[in-house]
């Protein structure tokens, strides 16, 4: 059983057609996805909060009733950092878009592997020419306060960097996979 994450990035030429396509495997969650379930033992046994960092590295205990607030979308990033994931990431290390709310998202169950799949999807186009070596997913968790952080949950370190001519589309698939991986 296991976390493993996988981005897949997919550069559309003028036409929209499919130009290059990227998957590179993740396997790189970071401290805040552990968190909720730190939150779920730690608050029942001491009645304390387990605590997590903002995208900004502002430190905040977890709301004791509601961990996460759906009614925001998980949010995706693009960046140009190259440093390699550490599991105490708590934001991209160059980022270029801007955290920025998924437009679609996807999900699938395989009993007989005991394994769920959320596939969160995004487009991004730029006005000018950007090279992309990571990303990362946001999800809004609520501190002890009743207020919404944007948290990254995941980072992914790219191989191979990705080169974004002006006007030109790429689309995100950010895959977490989640049983056994």
């Amino acid at each position: 059983m296991g976390v493993r994450s996988k981005i897949v990035l997919t550069l559309r030429n003028e036409k929209g057609e499919k130009e290059k396509e990227i998957i590179q495997e993740g396997n790189t969650i970071v401290k805040n996805f552990l968190a909720i379930y730190e939150q779920i033992c730690k608050r029942a046994i001491s009645g304390q909060n387990a605590s997590f960092v903002d995208v900004n590295g502002t430190v905040y205990d977890m709301d004791e009733i509601e961990y996460i607030n759906t009614t925001y979308r998980p949010q995706i990033a693009l960046g140009g950092g190259t440093t390699p994931v550490s599991f105490t990431d708590y934001n991209l290390e160059n980022n270029i878009t801007g955290w920025i709310a998924q437009e679609g998202y996807e999900y699938s169950y395989d009993e007989t592997n005991f394994k769920g799949t959320f596939t969160f999807y995004r487009s991004f186009t730029f006005t000018s020419e950007k090279t992309i070596n990571e990303a990362g997913l946001v999800w809004w968790f609520r501190d002890n306060n009743g207020y919404e952080r944007q948290v990254m949950v995941d980072r992914i370190v790219l191989d191979t960097s990705i080169t974004v001519p002006a006007n030109r589309t790429l689309d995100v698939k950010y895959i977490l996979e989640i049983g056994k991986v």
